[in-house]
């Protein structure tokens, strides 16, 4: 994962300097979180891997501004460790719709239970 990121942010260099970056990663897309963090990129975070103590702390550890989005319902959501990244939350009580470009579903934003800054 982390040489998928770096290329694609090397293309973006040579795309142009002045290109503002933000990343936006779902699920095991958390797994660069730790790049991310380094580069000191701001991120969305879709429905990141919670139980994985790495991507929490890379998450924490960045610099920038980042968002987690994550269904109350999903398994990999742990609430409280979103939370503990000190970084903005948003949890939607409702998940459903396909994005046929990830081959798979996300679910509205709405109704929203908590955004957590």
């Amino acid at each position: 994962m982390r040489a998928h990121v770096t290329a694609a942010l090397r293309r973006l260099r040579e795309e142009g300097p002045r290109q503002s970056v933000v990343v936006i990663a779902k699920s095991l897309g958390s797994s660069a979180a730790a790049l991310v963090a380094e580069r000191g990129l701001p991120a969305v975070w879709l429905t990141p891997v919670l139980t994985d103590d790495s991507a929490v702390e890379s998450t924490a550890a960045g610099p920038a501004p980042a968002l987690l989005i994550g269904g109350s319902a999903g398994r990999l959501w742990v609430p409280a460790a979103a939370e503990a990244t000190g970084k903005q939350t948003l949890t939607p009580r409702c998940w459903r719709f396909w994005v046929p470009a990830m081959g798979e579903f996300l679910d509205p934003l709405m109704p929203v239970r908590s955004v957590n800054h």
